[in-house]
């Protein structure tokens, strides 16, 4: 056998026994940001997406909601805004899980796609 066939048949037996193994939880990796800066950031995150929209999302990060360790988001008709449009309110345990919510809610309510290939919010 040469050399090429050698090295290939050890990087296809390594994928293999590698693709076979267990991988450690991360339950233990818990947000070091406060759940107010979590929240800010996730405001800010719709801000920067739907600018014109944003006054419509209220948000906020509560690690209680959801099963325990599972980033969780709930999506709720909140109050009336003075122009009369429903806010949504989105809640997550943390603020990567209102990124979640958000991005649930624009692909799966308004039709919307949002990708670091493009973007598709008709909203």
């Amino acid at each position: 056998m040469n050399m090429e066939k050698i090295v290939l048949l050890l990087v296809l037996l390594t994928c293999t026994v590698n693709g076979h193994m267990d991988f450690q939880h991360l339950e233990h990796i818990q947000p070091s940001a406060s759940s107010e800066t979590q929240k800010d950031a996730a405001q800010a995150l719709i801000k920067r997406v739907t600018p014109q929209h944003a006054k419509y999302f209220n948000v906020n990060v509560d690690r209680r909601i959801g099963p325990k360790d599972k980033d969780t988001f709930m999506l709720n008709n909140g109050h009336k805004h003075k122009s009369d449009a429903t806010i949504i309110e989105i809640t997550g345990t943390t603020g990567v899980a209102v990124a979640m919510g958000y991005y649930y809610y624009l692909k799966n309510y308004c039709n919307s796609h949002i990708s670091w290939a493009g973007n598709q919010v008709p909203i």
